[in-house]
């Protein structure tokens, strides 16, 4: 970032703020320092599936609907698909265990609909298939991954 000074009109250097991670990023890579792969792969599948990021689906509020229906897809997948207990997919997600317990109700009063079962059985298949190659060197917080 430049400004220009006003006594000689020499461009000054100004540093960059530092923001502190996002909860996103410390959350992702706190899964991945501590081997839990998967659940950090579950949330980038499920977001890139319905075109959010991963850094929308930990934003501290409620957000707009289709976020807020992907995060607890999410919150959803993990409990069913990865065996979490509620008490765990909420400290992930920074929210309640009975806000991933409505999310679980949620989503599977919608898994009756035939097309959006589907979906949801190819995001499973899509978590199976995922590479879950994990470890100190990959728990860097990289934010630009999370934009």
């Amino acid at each position: 970032m430049h400004k220009i000074n006003l006594v000689d009109s020499n461009p000054l250097e100004i540093d960059q703020p530092v923001y502190p991670p996002s909860r996103a990023a410390i959350a992702m890579a706190e899964a991945d320092r501590i081997g839990d792969a998967r659940a950090s792969v579950l949330v980038r599948i499920v977001a890139r599936s319905f075109g959010v990021t991963p850094c929308e689906m930990f934003h501290h509020s409620r957000s707009r609907a289709p976020i807020a229906a992907t995060r607890q897809l999410a919150m959803y997948m993990m409990h069913v698909v990865l065996g979490r207990n509620l008490t765990e997919v909420g400290r992930f997600f920074g929210r309640d265990r009975t806000t991933v317990s409505h999310a679980c109700i949620r989503i599977e009063d919608m898994r009756d609909d035939l097309e959006f079962d589907e979906r949801i059985n190819q995001l499973e298949h899509d978590l199976e298939q995922a590479d879950f190659k994990t470890g100190i060197q990959n728990s860097k917080i990289n934010e630009s991954a999370f934009q």
